[in-house]
């Protein structure tokens, strides 16, 4: 939203290019709002704010009457506790109040957009490096009944199915469940991600959990088709 306020139009005849380039090929887009430090915030903390909700009302109203588009409300937040997670609470820098998810859900369905919405948990959901787990999240659920539940995972894609599954609590077999970021990363800038696994142990680690997945009927985007991540170079791929 920061990219877009410093030139709209500009910014909407690529974002337009890109979307029309994906369905054309088939592809579904995810619209996955980044507000964070590095994406240009001038607030300290990666939390859903008024500013966002005016973002997603441009956004949710210019793709309403595209189907292959789903919107990721908000990507990894740093909103604590459950109640402020889903209805907001309190302010960030000099007094900006703290808006919830469901707040941003209602925004985009408040322009007549009927998609598929992405929530992600964050640090409401304890956030160690990864974004957090659901399986403490009660009956604090979006009101809506077209949602779909996201985790991101890269340090703990070794971990067993049990496990696995008590990151997902009660969301689990009750409501669609997304990886949207996840990898096992030999080249990545975060070494934790790959630690205590041996190097020979890489392709049966990812095998596993593609195997999990596919036996929890989860969706799953792959991070990131770029170099030096799941392709080596963008000449040969």
């Amino acid at each position: 939203n920061w990219i877009y306020d410093k030139d709209p139009v500009k910014y909407m005849a690529e974002l337009d290019r890109v979307v029309r380039e994906a369905n054309a090929a088939g592809l579904y887009v995810v619209v996955d709002l980044h507000d964070n430090v590095k994406s240009g915030s001038p607030y300290p903390l990666a939390v859903p704010k008024p500013e966002d909700i005016a973002f997603w009302k441009i956004i949710a109203a210019h793709f309403k009457d595209d189907p292959m588009i789903m919107f990721d409300v908000f990507n990894e937040p740093q909103v604590r506790g459950w109640q402020a997670w889903l209805h907001g609470g309190g302010t960030i820098g000099n007094g900006t109040p703290i808006v919830g998810f469901q707040d941003l859900v209602d925004t985009v369905r408040s322009v007549g957009a009927k998609q598929i919405i992405v929530v992600e948990p964050g640090a409401a959901g304890g956030d160690t490096g990864e974004t957090g787990s659901w399986a403490s999240v009660g009956n604090n659920l979006i009101n809506d009944p077209n949602i779909i539940y996201s985790r991101h995972v890269y340090r703990d894609l070794s971990l067993p199915p049990d496990q696995q599954d008590a990151k997902w609590g009660p969301i689990l077999n009750h409501h669609p469940i997304y990886y949207g970021e996840w990898a096992f990363l030999p080249n990545s800038t975060v070494p934790i991600q790959c630690s205590g696994v041996a190097h020979d142990q890489a392709d049966a680690v990812v095998t596993n959990f593609l195997h999990y997945m596919a036996a929890r009927r989860a969706n799953w985007t792959a991070w990131s088709f770029t170099a030096p991540y799941l392709v080596q170079d963008t000449t040969t791929f």
